[in-house]
């Protein structure tokens, strides 16, 4: 998963980083980056001070945006979420976000559906 996005897990969840190490080599990426994504939907969902109606907009383009790259729409997605997010950690989640996709892609097809 590389160093960078192991960096961010590391961050965001310390002892699911940790657990990870139990896992089999082959299943650790897509394992990690599936968290990555889940804690990224949950950390816009909680973003209270985001209204309801973007939080739900943000995070129907983020389920897309898994399926369906569009230019612009992470960058969108990202800016939304990262502007009153207030913890250090998940504010660098979001703004890897982008990371975390590009590692996604590269997944062999099996991995991808795995995530």
């Amino acid at each position: 998963m590389g160093d960078l996005l192991g960096d961010v897990l590391k961050q965001v969840s310390r002892s699911f980083y940790l657990s990870l190490a139990v896992l089999p080599s082959s299943l650790r990426s897509p394992i990690g980056l599936a968290y990555l994504f889940a804690r990224a939907a949950d950390t816009i969902a909680d973003s209270r001070l985001i209204e309801r109606e973007i939080r739900i907009t943000n995070l129907d383009a983020l389920r897309s945006e898994l399926d369906s790259p569009v230019p612009g729409r992470l960058a969108n997605i990202v800016s939304a979420a990262t502007g009153p997010q207030r913890i250090p950690a998940e504010r660098m989640l979001l703004e890897r976000l982008a990371d975390c996709f590009c590692i996604y892609r590269a997944l062999q097809p099996f991995d991808r559906e795995r995530v």
